[in-house]
């Protein structure tokens, strides 16, 4: 092989490489961020509005929605979902409350993505 043409194939590698470069771009941190945001969005989606607890040794529920004073719109203190409907805050409240089996369920699946957030 020539040098002439070995220096040709050398050169048509490197543009080909820089074209390559130019066109597939990759930033870590942007990823990085969207991947935060996704995981921040999958959370709040996850968010039952309740606690699990304990009143006078029985379970029970308290909700997580307060109402800001002034206002007649609730929040929820964990995920910060606002609503206006009081009694959908209550049948909210009742339905974990009558379901406390899918409640430990979906706060094992909200442990296990705050794992993974943390993680990023």
């Amino acid at each position: 092989m020539e040098i002439g043409n070995w220096i040709g194939w050398v050169l048509a590698f490197v543009a080909t490489v820089f074209a390559i470069r130019a066109t597939v771009r990759f930033d870590l941190n942007e990823w990085l961020n969207e991947r935060r945001n996704q995981k921040k969005e999958q959370l709040r989606s996850l968010c039952p509005h309740v606690h699990g607890t304990y009143h006078e040794g029985q379970p029970a529920v308290r909700s997580t929605f307060i109402s800001p004073p002034g206002t007649t719109a609730y929040q929820c203190q964990d995920c910060h979902y606002v609503t206006h409907d009081r009694a959908w805050v209550h049948e909210n409240a009742e339905y974990w409350a009558n379901n406390p089996v899918q409640l430990i369920e979906r706060t094992k699946q909200i442990e296990k993505l705050t794992k993974s957030f943390l993680r990023l």
